[in-house]
């Protein structure tokens, strides 16, 4: 596939602008990066009950790598919706940009593991779970930076963190998610500027 064939030269997958449905997990492992052209119109759908994206850093690139412009969506009326849009392992030095995310049934995104992954321009909306959620027992996802992010109208917690120190959240929007705007369970030192409104539960 595609991916494949840009990890083998350690280069750029860059998606045009279009439609393109996938029905099984897509795996990009640190060995390239992923450039669609416009967030708008560059759309990955799937059309099955499986996780949207993992990503990890088992590349040589050591995890130095970039997602950005694109959109990640559901095939409408698709009857078994449960797994998240993204998933991340290991993904240290990583950078998800300028990224919607939406209609997933499990979370939007799903960091487990990897320090310094840097979020920036992305939305989680209307997402079946958490729209953000950063997670790893024991310890092993710090020191990420979140900036300019949407988290809107989804099932549960609009952004979780639990079990993650030192984060920077800069401008991170909050609105009608059905659990917490913000959810902060656990973890030391996690800072930022955030915005919340019209949410199910407030602190």
């Amino acid at each position: 596939n595609a991916y494949a064939a840009c990890a083998a030269f350690r280069g750029t997958l860059f998606i045009p602008d279009g439609t393109y449905r996938y029905s099984q997990q897509l795996t990009w492992d640190g060995s390239c990066h992923v450039i669609g052209q416009t967030k708008d119109f560059t759309i990955l759908r799937k059309t099955a009950n499986v996780t949207g994206v993992q990503i990890g850093s088992a590349g040589p690139t050591g995890g130095e790598v970039v997602y950005e412009n694109f959109t990640l969506d559901v095939l409408s009326g698709l009857s078994l919706n449960t797994l998240n849009g993204i998933n991340t392992l290991s993904a240290e030095r990583s950078t998800l940009r300028n990224i919607l995310v939406t209609g997933h049934g499990g979370d939007g995104i799903n960091h487990g593991a990897g320090h310094r992954l840097i979020m920036e321009q992305v939305q989680a909306v209307s997402n079946g779970g958490v729209g953000v959620r950063i997670n790893a027992s024991p310890k092993n996802a710090n020191v990420n930076l979140l900036k300019n992010i949407d988290v809107r109208s989804n099932t549960s917690h609009g952004l979780e963190i639990t079990s993650s120190d030192a984060n920077v959240l800069i401008n991170v929007i909050a609105q009608n998610n059905g659990g917490y705007g913000i959810r902060i369970a656990d973890g030391i030192g996690n800072t930022g500027f955030i915005y919340t409104e019209n949410n199910t539960k407030y602190i």
